[in-house]
């Protein structure tokens, strides 16, 4: 399998309109009612109360949650995106933790998953972006699934990729990645794969 940070996948279908509502209201879904359909990724506190040193300086990391759709929706999903999945969500990284604004969720490993599917609605930002980076002497593609760096002159930035709008990528979510230049919360619909991304159709625009 050739290996990739990112992956363009723009030959798969767009979401149709009704899923994109369903995806909407979830993501308004007030904090009390959300716990009825949240993931495992919500319940991972060590996740959601880093602090990150950047340049000397201390900042909250952002925090991320996830919420399952449908069963519709998944099957949609599942005839149209991949045929094997661990998770469909709608995934909130939200532009504010405890009140206070923070622009950036931290560099990490996903502990659920080996791959991601994103369908970004809300891109936080004009410059909001993912960015890929390699832990010094640590290999790029890790297996230590679930892992986070607080400390980034440990790091060495790769790469970084504005995803756009309405357009399917993957992320090999193995390599440690965060997101920076949040201005408010980024919406996302998101498909887990675990193991490999041989269920969905290869695209040849990737990145290493």
């Amino acid at each position: 399998m050739n290996r990739y940070t990112h992956k363009i996948l723009d030959h798969l279908p767009s979401v149709p309109e009704h899923f994109l509502h369903e995806a909407q209201i979830l993501a308004q879904t007030q904090p009390e009612d959300r716990q009825k359909n949240t993931t495992l990724n919500s319940y991972n506190p060590t996740f959601k109360t880093r602090v990150l040193t950047i340049n000397g300086q201390q900042t909250p990391t952002a925090r991320a949650k996830r919420f399952i759709v449908s069963k519709d929706f998944q099957e949609w999903i599942q005839n149209n995106i991949a045929a094997d999945f661990v998770e469909a969500s709608v995934s909130i990284t939200e532009s504010q933790r405890d009140g206070v604004a923070t622009a950036i969720h931290g560099a990490h490993t996903d502990w659920s998953r080996t791959f991601v599917l994103m369908y970004v609605m809300d891109t936080g930002g004009a410059q909001c972006e993912t960015v890929f980076y390699q832990e010094h002497d640590q290999p790029i593609w890790r297996t230590d699934l679930g892992c986070f760096v607080t400390d980034y002159s440990r790091l060495t930035e790769i790469d970084s990729v504005t995803i756009p709008l309405a357009t399917w990528y993957s992320i090999d979510s193995t390599v440690l990645h965060g997101v920076r230049n949040i201005e408010r919360d980024r919406v996302a619909i998101h498909v887990g794969l675990q193991g490999s991304d041989q269920s969905i159709i290869k695209s040849t625009v990737s990145h290493v």
